[in-house]
């Protein structure tokens, strides 16, 4: 038996009514606003990269030079405080060096090996980079400081953003005759990580910085060289208008 033409057009209002109840409600009146804000933070650990480099007519020598100065460096960085798992090998070679591209003139064996250091207690920097140097380490290709809890500092950065954006809306509300309800959306525009573009040591990795004394002062002091790490955030909120 075919459907009767009053319980089509009933079936059709239906769908009509459940298609529209499914749409999303419209929106009400909102403040938008972008809060921002900045938390600037004191480095606490230094990932350390040296390079140790030997040469000698002879390969074995060549080599044995590289080892005891590896050696010497390692116990340097044990001494203050920095672990056996924190210690790392990132680059060896041994090559015959020559005095031009000819190669007519041979100097002998030249080995070359990267140190990775990563040191946790920063209050040893200076003392450990110190030591480094009289030590005859004086190849520093790299220098990073960074924060051992860095969620600490961008969550504080999320905190300031979102209380700066809700003071804007009070103040926008305020100058319209109006109050700010409940928030109808947010989201972050920006944030999260510890940047620094440049300060302090921290040169880029392979560079061939040759370290030499600077005066630095207790990361402790606020006008210490070493600078800062900013933690950075940015929010977009909507506050619904009651």
């Amino acid at each position: 038996m075919k459907p009767s033409f009053a319980l089509i057009c009933m079936l059709s209002l239906l769908l009509l009514s459940t298609t529209a109840s499914a749409q999303p409600d419209t929106p009400p009146h909102v403040i938008k606003v972008k809060g921002e804000a900045e938390i600037k933070a004191l480095p606490d650990k230094a990932i350390i990269v040296i390079g140790v480099q030997s040469r000698d007519s002879v390969m074995s020598i060549a080599r044995s030079d590289n080892d005891n100065m590896t050696r010497k460096a390692i116990r340097i960085a044990k001494k203050y405080g920095v672990a056996d798992d924190d210690i790392s090998t990132e680059y060896y070679t041994v090559e015959p060096h020559y005095r031009d591209y000819n190669k007519l003139e041979f100097l002998g064996y030249l080995v070359k090996r990267r140190i990775v250091i990563d040191l946790k207690r920063f209050s040893g920097f200076q003392d450990l980079m110190d030591e480094f140097l009289r030590e005859g380490i004086e190849n520093v290709q790299s220098i990073q400081f960074k924060i051992n809890d860095p969620d600490k500092y961008t969550e504080q950065a999320l905190a300031g953003a979102l209380k700066k954006a809700t003071a804007k809306a009070k103040m926008i509300a305020l100058e319209m005759g109006v109050k700010i309800g409940k928030v109808y959306s947010m989201e972050e525009s920006y944030g999260g990580g510890l940047r620094s573009p440049n300060f302090g040591w921290g040169y880029p990795p392979g560079e061939g910085v040759m370290h030499s004394r600077a005066s630095l002062m207790s990361p402790e002091d606020e006008s210490t060289t070493f600078g800062y790490l900013n933690a950075t955030a940015s929010v977009v909120v909507s506050f619904e208008i009651e």
